[in-house]
C-alpha cells in the first residue's frame, strides 16, 4: 500500500499475515510471549485469544532518511464478523518485547500481537490503518488462494538475510559502524520529550556479551530470578564516552534508555532495559565537560533475534544517529574489575577512603569507608529515606530515629546525628564510627549494619571482607 503523511512524506508499507493461533493453539505461544504475566487472566465463557504474526516491510527509498515508520499495536484492530464492529482496544494484547515497534526506511521486522475475541466468530477480519487513512483489511480464519492468472507478490526485502549496504553512508543502520569504532557525536535532539541533553563527544562500544556470557557481569540472583524463566537473553555493552563540550549546564547520562537496539533487518526492539543495581560492575551515570569513563549497559532481546545494532539518542527525534553492529563474544573476561579497583584497590598500603552506594524504591544508602593498611579504622554512613507526601510517616520516624541517636551517647567512638527537611519530607541518618575505639558488638546491636563484624584471621575489621558483603549485597563502588 502507498501512502502519504506530513511526517515521513510518501511512504510504501508491505504487511503479510505469517501465522494466525487461536483456542487451544494460543496456549504454549502465549507462555512464550507474554513472558511478564500481563494477560495471565481468566476469560469468559464465550471468549478465547486470538494471536497474529505480521511481517512489516518499509521497502519505499522516499521516506526521509532521518525517519522511520512507526507501527504499533493499536493500528491493527480486530473486527467481529458477526456484528460488524470491532473488538474493544481494552481487548487489545501488547508484547512488549516480539511486538513490532518501528521499522527503518528499507527495512523489515515481525512480531506478534494479540485480542481476546468470541469464541463464535467464525472469519475474524484484521484492519491495518495508514496515517492518511488508508486501509488494509485481512481474513483471518483461512488463507486466501490466488487465481491461476495471478502470480504471487514477492517482497523486495529478503527477510531470512541481515541488510547490508556498503553505498550507504558509515554509521547508517545499513552500513553500521563495527565494534572499537570511535564514534563523533554532536547529540541536539529537536524533541520535546528528548531523553537526554544535548553534548559534542565520542562514544565507542568495546566489548558485547549475550546469553550466559552477559549473564557473568549480574547479580546471580537476579538472573535466576529474571531470565532463567523467560525466553529473553541479556545483553551487555561496554562502552566508552568522552565528553568535549555540553551545550547547556545539563550534564548527559549514558544508561540503557539512552539506546535503541535494532534487529539487522531494520525493525525497533522494544527492549527492556536492565537497571544499574543488578550489575556487579559499575555503570555509567553523568558524564561532564572534559570527562571520558567507560562503564556498562544491558538490555533483554528475544532469543530468536539472531542479528542486532545499536544506536546512541533517542531516534524518535528524527537526529543523525550513528548505528553499531554488535558482534558478541562467546566468552566473558575470565575477572570482572570494579570500579574502584580499576583506580586503587592495593589497600594493602597506606590509607584510603572508598565511597559504596545503593539506592533503593524510597531511599539512598552510602558509606565511606577509611582503610588503613587492608584494615577498616573507619566508617561514616548516612541513610536518606524519601517520604513523598507522607506527613504523619515523616513526623513518627523523625521522633524514632532521634530517639535511637540518643542513645549512641554512652558509647566510645560512635557519633551518630540526625538530619531532617520537612518541605521535602527527608530524614537522613548518620553515624560516623571509629574502630579503634568502637566495640563492634554495640553497633550490630543498633543499626545492623551489614559488614562492622566481618574480621580477618586477627579479629580486626577487614576492608577485602567488608567489600565483599557490601557488593553482595548490592552496594556499587564509586
Amino acid at each position: 500500500m502507498y501512502c502519504q503523511s506530513p511526517r515521513f512524506g510518501e511512504y510504501e508499507i508491505e504487511i503479510r499475515v505469517d501465522e494466525i493461533l487461536r483456542g487451544s493453539e494460543v496456549d504454549e505461544q502465549l507462555n512464550r510471549l507474554d513472558s511478564y504475566g500481563y494477560y495471565s487472566r481468566n476469560l469468559k465463557d464465550n471468549q478465547e485469544f486470538l494471536l497474529v504474526k505480521l511481517t512489516v516491510n518499509a521497502p519505499s527509498v522516499d521516506m526521509l532518511e532521518e525517519s522511520f515508520l512507526d507501527f504499533y499495536v493499536g493500528d491493527c484492530r480486530v473486527i467481529n464478523s458477526n456484528t460488524g464492529q470491532e473488538y474493544d482496544f481494552e481487548e487489545s494484547l501488547d508484547f512488549m518485547d516480539d511486538s513490532i515497534t518501528a521499522v527503518m526506511p528499507g527495512g523489515s521486522s515481525e512480531g506478534w500481537f494479540g485480542y481476546v475475541i468470541d469464541k463464535n466468530d467464525p472469519s475474524p477480519m484484521m484492519l491495518y490503518q495508514s496515517l492518511n487513512d488508508k486501509i488494509l483489511y485481512f481474513k483471518l480464519d483461512q488463507a486466501y488462494e490466488l487465481p491461476d492468472d495471478q502470480e504471487p507478490y514477492v517482497s523486495v526485502i529478503p527477510k531470512q538475510n541481515p541488510i547490508r549496504d556498503t553505498s550507504s553512508a558509515k554509521g547508517d543502520w545499513k552500513n553500521p559502524y563495527g565494534l572499537e569504532d570511535t564514534i563523533k557525536l554532536d547529540y541536539n535532539p529537536s524533541s520535546a520529550y528528548r531523553q537526554n541533553a544535548p553534548f559534542v563527544g565520542n562514544i565507542q562500544v568495546l566489548e558485547a556479551y549475550r546469553g550466559e556470557a552477559a549473564a557473568y557481569f549480574l547479580e546471580d540472583d537476579y538472573y535466576s530470578d529474571h531470565y532463567q524463566k523467560l525466553y529473553m537473553d541479556p545483553v551487555v555493552l561496554k562502552i566508552n564516552v568522552k565528553i568535549d563540550s555540553m551545550e547547556t549546564d545539563a550534564a548527559p547520562s549514558f544508561d540503557g534508555r539512552n539506546f535503541t537496539v535494532l534487529s539487522g533487518r531494520g525493525g525497533v526492539i522494544g527492549n527492556p532495559v536492565l537497571p544499574q543495581s543488578v550489575f556487579k560492575e559499575d555503570g555509567i551515570d553523568r558524564v561532564y565537560q572534559g570527562g571520558t569513563v567507560e562503564g556498562y549497559v544491558g538490555f533483554l532481546v528475544p532469543k530468536d533475534l539472531k542479528f542486532m545494532e545499536i544506536t546512541y539518542g533517542d531516534i524518535y527525534d528524527r537526529i543523525d544517529t550513528a548505528w553499531i553492529n554488535l558482534e558478541f563474544s562467546e566468552e566473558h573476561p575470565e575477572e570482572i574489575i570494579t570500579g574502584q579497583e580499576r583506580m586503587d584497590m592495593s589497600a594493602d598500603l597506606g590509607k584510603y577512603s572508598y565511597i559504596a552506594e545503593k539506592e533503593n524504591y524510597d531511599s539512598i544508602i552510602s558509606y565511606e569507608v577509611e582503610v588503613d593498611n587492608g584494615q577498616v579504622t573507619g566508617c561514616t554512613e548516612k541513610t536518606t529515606y524519601f517520604y513523598a507526601g507522607r506527613q504523619n510517616s515523616f513526623l513518627e520516624d523523625l521522633e524514632q530515629y532521634e530517639s535511637t541517636i540518643g542513645e549512641l551517647d554512652e558509647l566510645n567512638g560512635i557519633k551518630g546525628t540526625v538530619e531532617s527537611d520537612s518541605v521535602s519530607l527527608t530524614i537522613s541518618i548518620i553515624l560516623e564510627v571509629d574502630f579503634d575505639q568502637v566495640n563492634t558488638e554495640n553497633i550490630i546491636s543498633i543499626f545492623e549494619s551489614p559488614y562492622y563484624m566481618l574480621t580477618d584471621e586477627n579479629g580486626k575489621p577487614s576492608w577485602k571482607k567488608a567489600k565483599e558483603s557490601l557488593e553482595n549485597n548490592g552496594y556499587i563502588f564509586r
